[in-house]
């Protein structure tokens, strides 16, 4: 459980120029099945505030009827409302507009990049996980560059990759008014589909 607390959130040491993203391990709490998938996707939707309840209560309910296991996309909401909490209490300087969670198929970012955003937020609910790269991994003029990712990646330092249900928040473009120092990531290799879920800050 992810209880929020105005500037003292789980993700606060994002803030630090030493932290380019933050990297929480969980433990699976779903059995899911790659046929629901489709079912449990909804598109971009904005958040306006602390609506983001409400937002994510009306998505539920036009579901009701769509497919069997209601139990499992309540409690997929459940957990996304408690990220939400999470980003919210983050600081007043950023806050999460955006919210969706799709099934990918294939490998839609080949190369590693950094988002021309302030924070994102990625949790892979089923399948593969983002790979990213701590600082000390980065050559930052190749990433810049849109150099291929052998250029990018410092040889001999570590690439992470997160598991199913971990929650990644990674520093863009945008943070601190274009930081230098993003976190670089990129898909996975997959051939699967994935369950994504991507909160995007302003």
């Amino acid at each position: 459980m992810l209880i929020a607390q105005k500037h003292s959130s789980l993700f606060s040491n994002i803030l630090s120029k030493e932290k380019n993203a933050i990297h929480i391990k969980r433990e699976p709490f779903l059995d899911l099945r790659e046929e629901e998938l489709q079912s449990f996707s909804f598109s971009k939707t904005p958040i306006e505030s602390w609506n983001y309840t409400k937002t994510l209560d009306a998505l539920l309910e036009e579901r009701k009827g769509k497919w069997t296991q209601h139990t499992k996309f309540s409690r997929l909401i459940e957990d996304i409302k408690e990220l939400l909490a999470e980003c919210y209490s983050l600081s007043d300087e950023y806050e999460p507009y955006e919210v969706s969670l799709n099934a990918v198929r294939g490998v839609p970012c080949t190369k590693f990049h950094a988002d021309f955003l302030p924070l994102r937020m990625i949790c892979t609910y089923y399948g593969a996980g983002t790979i990213f790269l701590p600082q000390e991994s980065t050559r930052y003029p190749c990433l810049n560059e849109g150099r291929p990712n052998k250029r990018v990646v410092i040889k001999d330092k570590p690439i992470n990759q997160a598991s199913p249900f971990d929650v990644l928040l990674l520093k863009g473009r945008k943070f601190n008014k274009g930081e230098l120092r993003p976190c670089a990531h990129r898909s996975p290799e997959s051939d699967g589909l994935r369950l994504v879920l991507k909160i995007d800050f302003k």
